[in-house]
């Protein structure tokens, strides 16, 4: 849903893979999404931080993940630009979080002698590679990175889109640089 534009003259689908427009115009959808999404991560962030209230170094990577989640989602949509669109087809890479979630709560409920926790454990780490390595860097070197380029090609920006987009790329490339060691701890 998020990936697609319209329908081009010939009845073909006209998505963010194959239309550079359609990936750098943000629709309502788009919009939509960046708010449910920072709603989502501002609940799970007080409900983690401060009522469950565990301080781990783990728990404080997560709250800082959320943090700059919702940070990023509100600095793109004040830009409305490719940016807003980047950030909304990334949320496909939270479709290997459910797996994280269960295999919690199997671990919590004592259950990780079973089958099932296994089973849990190799989907997981399939969608994790699947949609945190592999889907993340296609999109980052297909799509944003051209984008990201084009961008300080233009001239003419004011200050503050130079400081969001480059408050993006390094929220990017701190995602993909935890996701390729969680990778490696998942291998290992």
């Amino acid at each position: 849903m998020f990936f697609v534009c319209g329908l081009g003259k010939n009845g073909e689908n006209i998505t963010v893979f194959n239309s550079s427009e359609c990936f750098s115009t943000p629709r309502h959808l788009h919009i939509w999404a960046a708010f449910n999404s920072c709603g989502y991560f501002y609940v799970d962030f007080v409900y983690l931080c401060f009522i469950v209230a565990d301080h781990t170094a783990l728990d404080v990577q997560l709250y800082v993940h959320h943090l700059m989640a919702i940070g990023s989602f509100y600095l793109t949509v004040v830009l409305m630009s490719f940016q807003l669109v980047f950030g909304v087809i990334m949320l496909f890479i939270e479709v290997s979080t459910s797996f994280n979630s269960v295999r919690w709560m199997m671990y919590t409920h004592s259950l990780s002698d079973s089958v099932w926790y296994a089973v849990n454990t190799v989907l997981g780490a399939a969608f994790f590679l699947g949609a945190r390595i592999l889907y993340m860097s296609y999109i980052i070197f297909a799509l944003g990175l051209p984008n990201l380029i084009g961008f300080f090609k233009q001239s003419g920006h004011r200050w503050f889109e130079d400081t969001i987009m480059i408050e993006g790329v390094v929220a990017v490339t701190l995602a993909m640089t935890i996701n390729i060691y969680w990778m490696y701890l998942i291998g290992h």
